[in-house]
């Protein structure tokens, strides 16, 4: 937040942009006057600009995603055409869930029009608390409507404005070998050869084995046209060994998790090996939407700097994203049986992998980042015979500090006083007693989140805790810098070979060991 007039003129400083258009022949062009943009949206036909960008007076206790916003439209050649709003500095907006801002917004382009603009306006005055029907109405009309001409009503609707509507499949997966999803719909564009009957879709098509690749799909004559070839960015480990398994909770909770295991591994002839088990827990209102399967087999294993699957060359089995339902039945929340459910749901994952013999019961570690990191020191607080060590990365721990809310929760503290003090783990901080690795960016946005990290760090070393607290410089709630990405592995490696590592032996997989400094030194 600005804290001050300085902060504000700096602000002023290093946020204000000139839009320019370059053309192709290297031709540069002013388009509109200098300002804090925060967005820029061309038309579909390519012809108008939507230019969003915030203003003063701006406010200290609230983001500048709340600052007088106006939006405008200006030609592509740099014409001013009109102000679609501007809205005013939005301090006041109810804590109640689903509350909004007043006046326009979700002002977009409609994709299947040349240029036609649609947005969503609160009848109930942005309060969720208040009961009016229609709460919101979905209006459009075009980037220059003609004299007089009114805003047409698309839509009037008794609950807020979500991603609703009739729908009609045209297309699915090839869910047998691969892994496919749309990344934008094309149809439109005044230069291509596509009928406007046609529909034109950017796909990406990935398996097991092969990276993503990019196409582009024509309906309805079912026209595909491969745009990339990547090769394999890591053909060691191409041959990596990734499974979907499938297990249930005590209560019936259906659950799932993505199990990959280091090239060549057979549990049979090596034996069980050290576990990372890294995940985030979600929230549900019913065990049905709890136990739906939202993985897929044919995903390409990637290997990247905050995912865990770089200790496969370290030997060790990974069990990803094992779900962790909270669910709050009905009239019931989640939150209140938090703990009941986390420790139930890590207890039938870890049973799991040891069953499968591929996992070591006394070396077994448990980490995750932000509401994973939360899920982490809580599971050692509360089954710390399931785990042999933590590592916890930007987490929340104290749960009083964020009193209007976190995740799911819309409660806030004064309402569910008993709730957030039972869910946060530095209220329990005397039953930690395994050792956890604590790292957390010095500049993490999310308020108080650091200084938790430092509250509980001090509360652990005060009962005799192992625990390490690492804070990195400049960062924010996700690490962005090469030396903060390398620094972390090498504390998370350290810390699983001080405290979960087993003798290696003669398990052949090991060979694979040089590939995590070959990941540093050719990915990062």
């Amino acid at each position: 937040m600005l804290k001050d007039l300085h902060e504000e003129e700096s602000f002023d400083f290093y946020a204000t942009s000139q839009l320019v258009l370059v053309t192709l022949d290297g031709t540069v062009k002013m388009i509109a006057p200098p300002a804090i943009y925060i967005s820029l949206d061309p038309s579909p036909d390519e012809k108008y600009l939507m230019l969003t960008s915030v203003h003063r007076p701006y406010s200290s206790i609230v983001s500048y995603k709340r600052f007088p916003k106006k939006v405008e439209l200006w030609t592509i050649e740099g014409k001013f055409v009109r102000e679609v709003c501007d809205l005013p500095l939005a301090e006041d907006i109810p804590v109640a869930a689903n509350s909004v801002r007043k006046g326009k917004r979700l002002i977009r382009w409609r994709p299947d029009m040349p240029s036609t603009l649609y947005w969503v306006e609160t009848q109930d005055g942005g309060d969720a608390n208040v009961e009016v029907p229609p709460r919101d109405i979905v209006y459009m009309e075009p980037a220059e409507p003609l004299d007089g001409e009114k805003p047409q009503v698309l839509l009037k609707l008794d609950l807020r404005y979500r991603n609703t509507g009739e729908k009609e499949r045209i297309w699915e997966s090839d869910k047998e070998k691969y892994y496919e999803s749309i990344l934008a719909v094309i149809s439109y564009h005044p230069k291509c050869e596509v009928q406007l009957d046609q529909l034109k879709l950017l796909v990406s098509k990935e398996s097991r084995r092969e990276i993503t690749q990019y196409y582009v799909k024509i309906w309805p004559n079912e026209k595909q046209i491969q745009i990339t070839n990547y090769p394999h960015p890591y053909p060691q480990l191409a041959l990596l060994q990734k499974e979907i398994i499938r297990y249930q909770r005590e209560d019936g909770v259906k659950l799932t998790a993505t199990l990959y295991l280091p090239p060549g591994y057979s549990p049979s002839e090596d034996g069980p090996l050290p576990c990372l088990i890294w995940s985030y827990p979600g929230e549900f209102k019913s065990k049905e939407a709890a136990g739906q399967v939202r993985r897929s087999p044919n995903k390409f294993a990637r290997i990247s700097n905050n995912f865990p699957l770089l200790w496969l060359a370290r030997g060790f089995a990974i069990l990803v994203d094992p779900t962790i339902p909270i669910i709050g039945e009905g009239n019931q929340e989640g939150n209140d049986r938090y703990v009941e459910q986390l420790v139930a749901s890590a207890e039938e994952a870890v049973n799991e992998v040891v069953r499968r013999g591929v996992a070591h019961p006394d070396k077994i570690a448990v980490g995750g980042h932000s509401y994973g990191a939360f899920m982490t020191a809580n599971l050692l607080a509360h089954a710390p015979h399931l785990f042999c060590c933590g590592i916890a990365r930007s987490g929340a721990y104290n749960r009083t500090l964020t009193p209007f809310g976190f995740q799911k929760e819309t409660r806030t503290l004064w309402e569910a006083t008993d709730t957030y003090i039972k869910t946060s783990p530095f209220m329990s901080a005397n039953k930690i007693k395994k050792p956890i690795l604590l790292i957390h960016g010095e500049d993490d946005s999310k308020v108080t989140t650091a200084m938790q990290s430092k509250q509980l760090y001090d509360a652990l070393k005060g009962h005799g805790v192992p625990c390490r607290l690492v804070i990195l410089p400049f960062e924010q709630h996700h690490y962005a810098a090469r030396e903060s990405i390398m620094h972390i592995i090498w504390e998370t490696d350290r810390w699983l070979q001080k405290y979960c590592a087993t003798n290696p032996g003669n398990i052949k997989h090991y060979a694979y060991n040089h590939l995590l400094m070959l990941y540093w030194i050719m990915k990062l």
